[in-house]
């Protein structure tokens, strides 16, 4: 073998070293690559997981706009019932100040009928009604 082929054969065992060398480091790329994906691979799962609290809690969220719908509707039906109610006093209050004005009314009457009378006359007209209720009541 010449020196020009022994040169050629050296620089050919390098080159393969080197490229052994280059296979190796390639292989651990690989490998990390490999790591990297398994990483990337669990947060895609951690993802998920996520998306599924999200949906649940949007969800959650849904529900409680709903409640909240109804409360609402609630209100306002008290709202309405309240002024209704509103209303409805104001013609019991004038009813009840009509009767007091009817009250006062009759009893200024009987106030004039009892001096007119005169007590002792009211008196025995009022025992005689009491016991003709009496009488009746025992029938």
């Amino acid at each position: 073998m010449s020196k020009f082929e022994e040169n050629v054969m050296k620089l050919l065992g390098e080159i393969n070293s080197r490229l052994d060398k280059m296979d190796e480091k390639f292989a651990g790329i690989d490998s990390q690559f490999d790591k990297v994906n398994e990483k990337f691979a669990g947060i895609d799962s951690q993802f998920d997981k996520v998306n599924e609290k999200f949906a649940g809690i949007d969800s959650r969220f849904d529900k409680v706009d709903e409640k909240f719908v109804e409360m609402n509707d609630r209100f306002e039906k008290l709202e309405t019932d309240i002024e209704e109610i509103k209303a409805e006093n104001q013609f019991i209050k004038r009813a009840v100040l009509e009767t007091n004005d009817g009250v006062k009314t009759i009893s200024e009457d009987q106030k004039s009928i009892h001096e007119i009378l005169g007590e002792h006359d009211v008196s025995i007209r009022t025992l005689r009604r009491k016991s003709a209720l009496i009488e009746e009541y025992e029938l």
